[in-house]
């Protein structure tokens, strides 16, 4: 588990502090900017071996599945509109600026 506000440690630089949901002030840690050995202390797990099935099925118990949530994001039809409209705002603002 990443270490917590609570735990009396200072944030390391790939980490800031943060309020959560519930007020109290967590930390957010920077996973991308920590090194591969540093991740798997961190998640107790091992990068030769990873976990066990016993502690699989007991995190999956635990933790849930890892999976996202959410609504899947942007459909590629409201992207193609975005940029066909700021393409028309751009050459219509051009146009203006010719016209003074």
């Amino acid at each position: 588990m990443p270490p917590s506000a609570s735990n009396g440690k200072a944030p390391a630089d790939n980490e800031k502090l943060s309020p959560s949901m519930s007020g109290q002030t967590a930390t957010e840690t920077f996973w991308f900017a920590l090194k591969a050995k540093e991740v798997a202390a961190r998640v107790e797990t091992s990068l030769d071996d990873g976990l066990s099935k016993s502690e699989a099925d007991s995190r999956l118990k635990r933790d849930g599945p890892n999976e996202l949530q959410g609504g899947g994001g942007v459909s590629p039809w409201k992207i193609l509109f975005g940029q066909v409209c700021s393409a028309s705002q751009f050459s219509s603002r051009r146009r203006r600026r010719r016209r003074n």
